[in-house]
C-alpha cells in the first residue's frame, strides 16, 4: 500500500474487503411528500485503503472523537452554501497509524484471496456512508475509482467538463487530494474554444471564495478567459441583431461571471454608459428582483467617472438596479461624479470628496479600452 500503489483491481471487489461504502444521495430543500426516494449505491470498500487516501475517510474509518461528514465544502448541496466544518479531519488516532503500518501483521489469517474473500463475506461489516448531491452517484463512484488508481487521470479519460466539475467538487470536499489534481487538471486541459458555456455558468455558480481554492483557480481563470473572447467587446455583442446568440449568452451570465467580465481589465466598451446598459438589462433578465447587496457589486464596477451626466440623471439613476443599490444621496453624488464631458483633474478631486459618495475604486477608475466597432 505504498503511496502511488496502484489498487484499481480492489476497486468494486470483494477481494480484502473489510466494510462497505454506501454512497447516499442528500435530501434537497423541497424533499418530503410525493418527492422522489432518495437513491443509494452500495460497494464494497477497504478500511486501511480509504484511510490512506482521504483523512476523511480516515476519521470515518476509525471513527475518532471528532466530527466527521461535514469536513467538506458542500458547493453542488440544494443549499449551495460554502461549510468548513472546525473539527480537525487531518490527525488520525494513534491506533489507526499503527495498524495502518502493521497492515500484514494485523490481519494473518488472510492468507489468499479466497479465504480473505469467504472470510469477509462471513461477518457483519460496518458500513461508511459518503453524502453526494442529488443525482450523482455515479460521481461519487468516480471519485472512489479514480481513487483507487495510481494515475486517476487515466480513469477521467473521455469524462465530459460538467462530470469533471462535479468531480473535482466531490473530491475536494472528501480532501483526496490527488482526484482533486487530477480533475483539475482534466478541465484546465479543455481548449478555449470547447469549453462549454455551461460549464462557465457551472463554475460561477459555486459558492463565494471558490475562486481562490487552489484546485479551482485554474479553471475560474479559464472560464473567465471564454467570457472575455466572446463577450469582452460590450460594443460589438450590443450592435448585434436583437437577441444575438451573444446577447443571450451574456443576459444569461451567472452573477458571478458577470462581476468578473466588467473587472476585467480588458474589457471594451466605446463609452462606459454601455456597461450601465449592460447591467440594467441584466437585472431586468433575472428571474427576481435583485439584492440591494448584490446590485451594488454591480455597479460598484461602473467606471463612472466616464459615464455621461445625461445618461446616468435619465436612465441609470431612474433603473430599479441602481434605486436597490444606493440611497437618494448617494445618486446624487454620484451623478456629480459623471463627466460632462472631461472634467478638469481640480474639479473631479473636489467631487470625489463630496459626503455620502461610496468609497469604490472603480468609480474614479480611468477609463477602459476602446471598442474595436
Amino acid at each position: 500500500m505504498a503511496a502511488g500503489a496502484d489498487c484499481s483491481r480492489y476497486f468494486g471487489s470483494q477481494t480484502f474487503s473489510d466494510c462497505k461504502i454506501r454512497l447516499v444521495e442528500e435530501p434537497g430543500d423541497g424533499d418530503g411528500d410525493g418527492e422522489p426516494q432518495l437513491k443509494e449505491l452500495v460497494l464494497p470498500g477497504h478500511s486501511m485503503l480509504l484511510a490512506v487516501l482521504s483523512p476523511v475517510f480516515e476519521a470515518k474509518v476509525w471513527r475518532g472523537p471528532r466530527l466527521v461528514g461535514t469536513n467538506g465544502w458542500r458547493a453542488l448541496a440544494p443549499h449551495g452554501a460554502a461549510r468548513r466544518a472546525t473539527a480537525d479531519a487531518r490527525s488520525a488516532p494513534a491506533c489507526a497509524r499503527a495498524q495502518l503500518e502493521n497492515w500484514s501483521d494485523a490481519e494473518p489469517a488472510r492468507k489468499s484471496t479466497t479465504a480473505s474473500a469467504s472470510a469477509g463475506a462471513g461477518k457483519q461489516q460496518h458500513s461508511l456512508e459518503l453524502a453526494v448531491p442529488r443525482g450523482q452517484l455515479e460521481v461519487g463512484r468516480l471519485l472512489l475509482q479514480a481513487a483507487y488508481a495510481a494515475e486517476p487521470a487515466s480513469t477521467l479519460a473521455g469524462a465530459e467538463q460538467e462530470r469533471l466539475l462535479q468531480l473535482l467538487v466531490l473530491a475536494d470536499r472528501y480532501e483526496v487530494a490527488k482526484v482533486t489534481a487530477a480533475a483539475g487538471d482534466a478541465l484546465a486541459a479543455v481548449p478555449l474554444k470547447q469549453l462549454a458555456w455551461r460549464t462557465v455558468a457551472a463554475v460561477h455558480a459555486l459558492p463565494l471564495g471558490c475562486a481562490e481554492l487552489p484546485a479551482l483557480r485554474s479553471i475560474f481563470n479559464a472560464t473567465a478567459d471564454k467570457v472575455q473572447a466572446e463577450l469582452g467587446d460590450l460594443e460589438l455583442v450590443w450592435g448585434e441583431g436583437k437577441s444575438s446568440v451573444r446577447q443571450q449568452a451574456l443576459l444569461a451570465l451567472p452573477h458571478g461571471a458577470l462581476k468578473r467580465l466588467l473587472a476585467d481589465e480588458r474589457t471594451r466598451v466605446a463609452s462606459e454608459n454601455t456597461v450601465c446598459y449592460t447591467i440594467i438589462k441584466w437585472a431586468e433578465r433575472q428571474a427576481e428582483p435583485l439584492q440591494a447587496a448584490l446590485a451594488k457589486e454591480l455597479v460598484a464596477l461602473v467606471r463612472m467617472r466616464h459615464v455621461t451626466q445625461l445618461f446616468f440623471c435619465s436612465v441609470a439613476s431612474q433603473s430599479d438596479l441602481f434605486q436597490a443599490g444606493f440611497k437618494p444621496g448617494e445618486l446624487m453624488a454620484a451623478a456629480a461624479l459623471c463627466s460632462r464631458g472631461a472634467p478638469a483633474a481640480t474639479h473631479f478631486a473636489a467631487i470625489t470628496k463630496l459626503p455620502g459618495l461610496p468609497s469604490f475604486p472603480a468609480w474614479s477608475a480611468p477609463a477602459r479600452p476602446a471598442s474595436t466597432k
